[in-house]
């Protein structure tokens, strides 16, 4: 059996993931680029909703939603189409996220991914997970992942940027044919931001996030 082929078997154990784990707010998007910069063997997702180099952070007409709040964001764009998202970005749609690997494999592979890998490049993956959640899955990955030393200033950040996201993403390709809870509370607001989502004043969301974000880097801190 090729390699090629081989590796088509088994997808998750390829080593050509590159993970970069970070929480909200931590300018993960932004080491993501700097280090596709300065590294030719990581991928860039190149189109002008990103920026043709990683370096581009400029913002006009064909900019992503999200690049007009942070313009350092990117979508994981290969030819027109986007490799499927992972763990935060999805689980919350699927009552079982273990019913979505199969489609992430075929979507994966149908949209250029692993033609990329198997070219050399590593597949770049900005994620909010922890390390060995990554591994369980991915076990051959590499992982970069950014712990703060300042919780202050991932907050400022991710008020002036996460907070006003919009809540609601399509994800058309990639959900079930059932509602989830939360897929279901967004449907009914679709209008809504990340920061509407939080039932509370200004001040109370603060904390909540200062609280979320404290503890999440804790246990990343951890292990």
């Amino acid at each position: 059996m090729s390699r090629r082929n081989e590796k088509r078997l088994n997808l998750f154990d390829h080593d050509k993931f590159l993970f970069v784990a970070f929480e909200q707010g931590a300018k993960g998007h932004s080491y993501c680029r700097t280090l596709s910069t300065l590294d030719d063997n990581i991928y860039w997702y190149s189109c002008k909703e990103n920026g043709y180099t990683p370096a581009d952070i400029s913002i006009d007409e064909h900019s992503i939603s999200r690049r007009l709040i942070a313009p350092n964001h990117f979508d994981r764009m290969v030819n027109g189409k986007m490799l499927p998202p992972l763990f935060n970005a999805i689980e919350p749609y699927y009552n079982d996220i273990e019913e979505y690997y199969p489609l992430f494999e075929r979507l994966f592979i149908e949209r250029g991914g692993l033609d990329i890998m198997e070219g050399g490049k590593y597949i770049m993956y900005p994620v909010h997970a922890t390390k060995s959640k990554i591994k369980a899955k991915f076990p051959n990955a590499m992982i970069e992942e950014i712990i703060p030393d300042n919780i202050n200033k991932v907050i400022e950040h991710y008020l002036n940027t996460v907070a006003k996201f919009p809540a609601y993403l399509k994800l058309a390709d990639f959900r079930p044919d059932y509602l989830t809870p939360y897929a279901k509370e967004l449907e009914n607001n679709k209008d809504a931001t990340m920061r509407d989502l939080f039932n509370g004043t200004d001040e109370q969301y603060k904390k909540h996030v200062y609280d979320t974000i404290k503890h999440l880097v804790e246990i990343r801190e951890n292990g």
